[in-house]
């Protein structure tokens, strides 16, 4: 809030390089993410899935949020880890 209340003052000054600020997630504790399945055609044909008629919705944890370049924890058990953000 003490941000806010400095860049409302003066906008100009207040700058900051990015390499030196740790983006965090952008909405900390939503409480809940639903997702959408194969929601647009180039992802189904990579998945040589077909275009489902109604859409896939599925939920994600809170948990699974996190900020820019910060580091995802792989659980032991986890044989395949996908690459891709929801």
């Amino acid at each position: 809030e003490e941000m806010l209340q400095l860049a409302a003052k003066d906008a100009d000054r207040i700058t900051c390089p990015l390499s030196e600020v740790r983006l965090l997630p952008p909405i900390a504790a939503p409480p809940k993410i639903i997702c959408l399945g194969l929601n647009y055609r180039d992802h189904a044909a990579e998945q040589n899935a077909a275009i489902p008629d109604e859409p896939i919705i599925f939920l994600k944890p809170r948990t699974a949020i996190v900020g820019s370049h910060q580091n995802i924890v792989k659980p032991s058990f986890v044989k395949r880890l996908d690459y891709e953000g929801e």
